[in-house]
């Protein structure tokens, strides 16, 4: 159990020195279940995007009615946002993102209940309630809104300074692994039809239900809401941590940092490259297999690992950038904005040179090579961003981060209804319109991001740090 300690260590000349710790527990306690946090959060998220293809069929649901279903998830993800980060900040980050989860997985265990109003719908089951299966679906989108922020808000807690890169991209990688399993599984789940209840589409729901239950007890067992709180993590490792992370003690949120969170220009520049980054992520999960099928004719039933790939690629440059952002600002080669800045030029110039070659590509190879690319290059700047409004401000994190992902989700709703829009006869042409408004939006929040972007404590977001200088906050335990 961590000790509190009286002074922090010193160079000898009084200035503050942080020591090493031989033990890396926090790679386990925090980033891994973090880790394995968010795969449960778009494993739930995806499940039914295989699922559904049965369900339609079951019980005879149209095009539009699909669509419906599959969108609903997103009104209540839309406003579920900023609650979630002041919740976090209130009441404990660990205990917001845990039950977030939990909330989610009950709930998804819940979805034949509410499809047919029966735990078990039998095959010869027609009649659904699609009523009370589109508001347990907004219900979904509501809890699982609190995760990322509540998230961000216990990162700065448990990642000294020089590694909340590779924390934060690491973690955010479950995302990405998430979906790529979840894919592939649910369709092996589909195909088990003869186990009663977990096989089938059903199965798709239970399964992964229970899972997510089973990850939140793991949570709850070995997750603290501080390193220095922790009975597995060593004294040194959480004196060093202490030391390292900034400000993070904050129950309140001041009205002025309400104002500075609204109107900050660094803080707007962060909120608009996590837009753009959400357009074209949308644009990528929702329409570029339809083109590949429509424009291309590429068959997609020939192996699982077309729908897998982009989002292993997503996930191995997130992991490659989370390294090489902390070794830039740990040897000292850029400043710590520098990085930030160079991550997300990284992951927007690339993914829109891709975009751009993608829309007048007619080979099917060369073009999934092209989406895997445009997908997987985008990972970059999830240690560009996200990592900033730690940065910036890490005792308000969550409450920044709410706000940004409450603008990103906007791209859910809006890019889908415009590609409809404007993709009317399938021809390359049309389509290229629509790349082309992707890969221009990653160019513009580059270079807002590239102008007004921070990764340096803003005073307006930290008025308990006004001078600028982090300050080191030793918990009593």
């Amino acid at each position: 159990m961590y000790e509190q300690i009286q002074q922090p260590l010193t160079d000898g000349v009084g200035k503050k020195k942080a020591v090493l710790p031989t033990g890396k527990i926090r790679y386990f306690l925090f980033v891994f279940l973090g880790f394995m946090g968010l795969f449960v959060v778009y494993a739930l998220r995806v499940n039914l995007s295989v699922a559904i293809l049965p369900m339609e069929k079951q019980f005879g649901w149209t095009s539009e009615t699909k669509g419906i279903v599959l969108s609903s998830f997103f009104f209540g993800y839309l406003f579920g946002q900023i609650p979630g980060g002041f919740l976090a900040t209130k009441l404990g980050a660990k205990h917001v993102f845990g039950i977030g989860v939990l909330a989610t997985a009950i709930l998804t265990l819940l979805i034949p209940l509410a499809t047919c109003w029966k735990f078990h719908c039998g095959a010869d089951e027609k009649e659904s309630h699609l009523w009370s299966l589109i508001a347990l679906r907004i219900a979904m989108g509501a809890c699982e809104s609190v995760t990322y922020p509540a998230f961000l808000a216990i990162i700065p807690k448990w990642a000294p300074s020089e590694e909340r890169s590779k924390m934060v991209s690491m973690s955010f990688g479950g995302a990405m692994i998430g979906t790529a399993v979840t894919f592939p599984l649910t369709g092996w789940i589909l195909t088990a039809k003869d186990t009663p209840i977990f096989g089938g589409w059903e199965g798709c729901f239970y399964d992964l239900g229970l899972f997510g239950v089973l990850w939140f007890l793991v949570w709850t067992y070995f997750v603290s809401e501080y390193p220095e709180e922790n009975a597995f993590v060593t004294a040194e490792e959480a004196h060093y941590i202490v030391q390292t992370r900034g400000n993070t003690k904050s129950t309140t949120v001041p009205r002025s940092v309400w104002v500075a969170i609204l109107t900050n220009k660094h803080a707007l520049a962060l909120y608009a490259c996590h837009f753009v980054n959400n357009w074209a992520l949308y644009t990528f999960l929702s329409f570029l297999p339809t083109y590949l099928s429509d424009v291309l004719k590429f068959d997609f039933t020939k192996s699982a690992l077309y729908s897998v790939l982009p989002y292993l690629a997503m996930f191995m440059f997130q992991f490659v950038g989370g390294l090489m952002a902390d070794y830039f600002i740990e040897r000292k080669l850029l400043t710590r904005t520098a990085t930030r800045v160079t991550m997300v030029n990284l992951g927007g110039m690339l993914p829109a040179a891709a975009l751009v070659w993608l829309s007048y590509e007619k080979n099917s190879s060369t073009a999934f090579a092209l989406m895997t690319l445009a997908v997987g290059l985008s990972g970059f700047a999830y240690s560009g961003y996200p990592p900033a409004a730690v940065d910036m401000s890490p005792a308000y994190s969550g409450m920044l981060y709410s706000i940004s992902n409450t603008y990103a989700t906007l791209p859910g709703v809006i890019s889908p209804a415009l590609t409809g829009m404007i993709v009317k006869d399938k021809t390359q042409a049309e389509w290229r319109i629509v790349f082309f408004i992707a890969a221009t939006l990653y160019i513009v929040g580059m270079l807002i991001f590239w102008k007004f972007g921070s990764a340096e404590l803003v005073p307006e977001l930290n008025p308990e740090n006004v001078d600028g200088e982090e300050e080191n906050v030793l918990r009593d335990v």
